[in-house]
């Protein structure tokens, strides 16, 4: 097995973050976070992530996902596909077993969630 030219982000960061998430949607009264949340997906990014350096990038090619690879990532593998029962409690928690840390709305839109402390995989804006 080769070593990937990225960090993935650990399983205990990777719940830091959708705390961190959690945090600020309370702080900015949700409506603060969703614009803050959608601006970002062009970074491969969610505003915990942005703060914590870490980044959604595809599985496949090691780019930042775009803005229409993070929309079907978190509209469709996290928010549509959570009205299906047990779904928001089985979902994230692929991400304790899984060997990539992949949460299930990362394996439906191919990604993974890296360290990117230096923005290294940042996406030329």
């Amino acid at each position: 097995m080769s070593t990937a030219p990225y960090q993935l982000a650990s399983k205990g960061k990777r719940f830091g973050a959708a705390l961190l998430d959690a945090l600020l949607m309370v702080v900015t009264l949700v409506i603060g976070w969703l614009i803050w949340w959608v601006i970002l997906w062009k970074k491969g990014q969610s505003p915990a992530k942005s703060l914590l350096k870490m980044r959604v990038i595809k599985l496949d090619t090691g780019r930042c996902a775009t803005t229409g690879e993070m929309a079907l990532r978190e509209l469709v593998g996290r928010i549509l596909l959570g009205a299906v029962p047990l779904y928001s409690i089985i979902a994230p928690a692929f991400v304790l077993f899984d060997e990539k840390n992949q949460a299930l709305w990362d394996k439906i839109a191919g990604t993974v969630v890296i360290d990117d402390p230096d923005d290294r995989f940042a996406p030329a804006l």
